[in-house]
């Protein structure tokens, strides 16, 4: 990604203006060139393999249905065909953004104040995907005993790690497809933001208001396209902002402190496919609240906090043809537990393949958006010891949230600690981190909510960085 940016900024001059009256004027040009490639593997090949298989007891092998093939791999670690996992797309996207905005800054009687802002972008994409490969397609010859699974030959060559170097159908699962076809479109959007604000004659308390409506890239976090979104032809989104707070100073001047209440509306792509696995494809509304204060007592101690409350939700509802990732638990399956006390795991039923439920939900009642913790706070603190030493310390805090769309999995709360020193002397800087000191155990939803995917946080880590300037 590379971008060109210009800015001019212009003050009125105050002769031209009457004097309760000052004008300032910011205007932007921007042009940015974002390209992205990612190979990865889908189908069948998402998740583990199917550990519940087993061979019969002809083909002699004692494996117990264990073979190469059943191996939990990814095309990262091994893309062959016969013993991992192989690629199945690569996705290439490019894309370009230029844009030109206008600001005012205007000031009325010193203690009101005005801020004007207005922009154009317009978005161009291209995305070319090229399925490789197929796990979906193709079959296997059925003539075993039972009556299902690979021909004995088959199943020798799995177990000797020598089946499928290249698949054909009918005789190997999968096949390989011919190169995809690009598209393209482009899309444009505008943006326009007003804010008030007027200083009270109290304790430097300033209520302010802010509205908002702004254009919003509907590229994923990688900043890639998808081809479905290209196909749509709707490039850029839609968010809109309703704030209003206040914000002042406390305790002779050495706190500042702001609450504030905020709406905020974001349309994406419409009518996704598959919503719960894809964060940029609902449109949401979040309304909340978030108050925050920082005190600095002395000269060598600082304290500051935050804590925000807010309630995300999904506009949209999910609608005949949406599809959901569940897990065999999900499904109804239990664990079942061994004699020995050892568990087998109700999940482990629904591995070998991607296990989806088609939902209808007009009613929109499963409205909240997963990973999204209704309580989040924070708390830091500094202190300077003395010859060049200091200290500080952060503790963060989230609310359990669901994992998913259809709240069949909860994260749990937790509390993370970071700790960590600091010296300093003239051009030189050390400091020493210490993340996650109490080794806390937390998980982030991936985006979209699909509870089969989460994200474990690090566990306790060290850091230690040097700066020197120059």
């Amino acid at each position: 990604m590379w971008e060109d940016k210009l800015t001019i900024t212009k003050r009125l001059p105050a002769d031209k203006l009457p004097d309760w009256l000052s004008v300032n004027t910011l205007g932007s040009i921007n042009y940015r060139d974002t390209k992205g490639w990612i190979r990865s593997s889908g189908g069948d090949f998402d998740y583990r393999q199917d550990i519940t298989y087993q061979t019969y007891e002809a083909d002699g092998s004692g494996t117990g249905g264990f073979y190469p093939n059943t191996m939990f791999w990814t095309q990262l670690t091994n893309n062959s065909y016969q013993t991992g996992v192989p690629n199945t797309r690569d996705n290439t996207s490019e894309y370009t953004e230029n844009g030109i905005g206008l600001m005012f800054d205007i000031d009325f009687f010193r203690n009101t104040n005005l801020v004007l802002g207005g922009r154009f972008d317009k978005v161009r994409a291209k995305v070319t995907e090229s399925p490789l490969f197929n796990p979906n397609s193709g079959n296997t010859e059925f003539s075993t005993p039972s009556g299902w699974g690979p021909t004995p030959e088959l199943l020798a060559d799995y177990i000797a790690g020598i089946a499928c170097t290249e698949p054909l159908a009918g005789t190997c699962p999968g096949a390989f497809r011919a190169p995809g076809t690009e598209v393209k479109t482009s899309d444009s959007g505008k943006s326009i933001s007003a804010s008030l604000s007027h200083k009270l004659p109290w304790a430097s308390m300033t209520p302010y208001v802010t509205l908002a409506r702004a254009t919003i890239t509907l590229d994923s976090a990688n900043n890639m396209y998808s081809r479905d979104t290209v196909l749509g032809g709707k490039l850029v989104g839609d968010a809109e902002l309703q704030e209003v707070g206040i914000k002042g100073t406390a305790l002779g001047r050495k706190a500042q402190w702001t609450l504030a209440w905020f709406d905020q509306e974001r349309t994406d792509v419409s009518n996704p496919s598959d919503p719960s696995v894809s964060s940029f494809a609902t449109s949401t509304t979040t309304e909340g609240v978030e108050a925050s204060i920082n005190y600095q007592p002395t000269r060598k101690w600082f304290v500051g906090a935050a804590v925000t409350y807010l309630d995300a939700r999904y506009l949209n509802g999910l609608t005949t043809g949406q599809q959901v990732d569940v897990t065999a638990r999900d499904l109804g399956f239990q664990d079942i537990v061994l004699p020995t006390g050892e568990i087998y795991p109700a999940e482990a039923f629904g591995y070998g393949g991607r296990t989806r439920v088609v939902i209808d939900d007009p009613n929109n009642v499963y409205d909240e958006v997963p990973g999204s913790p209704k309580v989040q706070a924070s708390l830091n603190t500094t202190y300077t010891i003395g010859k060049g030493f200091g200290l500080l310390a952060n503790i963060q805090y989230f609310d359990k949230s669901w994992a998913n769309r259809i709240q069949t999995v909860e994260i749990p709360e937790a509390t993370v600690f970071n700790v960590g020193a600091t010296w300093d002397s003239a051009r030189v800087h050390l400091k020493a981190n210490i993340y996650n000191l109490t080794d806390e155990i937390y998980f982030r939803a991936t985006g979209g909510g699909n509870s089969n995917m989460l994200s474990v946080m690090a566990d306790r880590r060290y850091e230690i960085s040097l700066k020197v300037d120059f």
